[in-house]
């Protein structure tokens, strides 16, 4: 055991920092691009080309080993939207980011309005996604917020469990 050398692999060193995305898009052009585009913005990506994979994917690695989900709305078999709703149900707070070269408003809004945390039109150029981290970031302070409004909650009743004995004793000592 003297004098063995342990090494590291590039896996194993990853950054608490680093932002990891899973891509899903049907169209294998479209994929490489937008993971080439991320990967340009040092975050860690994973592609797939169908829905049902995406959702093996999160089952397999669990949820939390993606920090969001980026997804064409058009696909055979699961349409983004349809995709969107299995992980809002099955993996709570993992952002969803829609894309589409669908230019219709309809459909950015149907996404929006479904819990989408963004939605992107194609063709997507870096701009559009170099800072989606803060989609990623909102999740982990979600998650943050969630165990704060607990313990606030605790404050906030006995302050008011506070408040109406206050009340209660100045109204009885007002009408005896």
């Amino acid at each position: 055991m003297e004098g063995e050398r342990i090494t590291l692999s590039n896996e194993s060193k990853k950054s608490v920092d680093t932002i990891s995305i899973l891509v899903v898009d049907d169209d294998i052009t479209c994929l490489s691009i937008v993971a080439a585009i991320l990967k340009k913005f040092k975050y860690e990506v994973v592609t797939v080309k169908h829905a049902n994979d995406a959702l093996c994917a999160l089952r397999i690695k669990g949820g939390g080993a993606f920090d969001l989900v980026v997804s064409d709305v058009h696909m055979p078999d699961m349409n983004g939207f349809e995709l969107q709703q299995a992980i809002a149900q099955e993996f709570n707070n993992l952002p969803v980011v829609l894309m589409s070269a669908d230019d219709k408003e309809s459909v950015a809004l149907k996404g929006l309005e479904n819990g989408a945390a963004f939605f992107i039109y194609k063709p997507v150029c870096p701009d559009d996604v170099r800072d989606l981290w803060q989609f990623a970031a909102m999740k982990k302070k979600s998650q943050v917020v969630i165990e704060d409004t607990t313990s606030e909650d605790k404050t906030s009743m006995s302050a008011s469990s506070v408040n109406e004995d206050k009340m209660n004793k100045k109204d009885s000592r007002e009408n005896p």
